[in-house]
């Protein structure tokens, strides 16, 4: 299923309304001339198109990889990290990221009481000062890498 500004990507895409120069990121306009990026609140490059501001790795991901860019449940996410890099190559389509539960396992020092873990935190400083506040002495340190 596609949202409405992904069906509004698509079709300014679709109808030659915008092209997209893949190897840059760079989107430009019926006139020829590049439309000037802004950035977001996030930090993503936005253009403005058919009143909207869009975001411009969506538009380049679609012209790069097709209508599985846009699906509900799927991110575009940059290789080396920096948001204002739209380049075609540096997009990737992946599944959303799973529940958060789920990647609590990821972090690295968890907080055990009564057989289960509790939280989980990056350091084991954080972990033990966490365990005594909450639990006290009956809480166990665990290693959930």
């Amino acid at each position: 299923m596609l949202t409405r500004t992904s069906l509004l990507i698509q079709q300014l895409v679709d109808s030659g309304a915008v092209r997209v120069d893949l190897a840059a990121g760079v989107i430009t306009g019926l006139r020829g001339r590049p439309l000037k990026p802004r950035l977001d609140r996030s930090g993503y490059a936005t253009v403005s198109l058919a009143r909207n501001h869009l975001p411009v790795h969506r538009i380049v991901a679609y012209a790069a990889f097709g209508e599985r860019a846009l699906q509900a449940g799927t991110v575009i996410t940059h290789i080396d990290g920096n948001r204002a890099n739209n380049a075609a190559a540096n997009l990737r389509v992946q599944p959303a990221a799973r529940p958060a539960r789920a990647q609590r396992a990821r972090l690295g020092w968890g907080v055990g009481f009564a057989g289960e873990l509790r939280a989980a935190f990056a350091t084991r400083e954080l972990a033990e000062e966490y365990a005594a506040w909450k639990y006290g002495p009956a809480a166990e340190i665990l290693s959930v890498r």
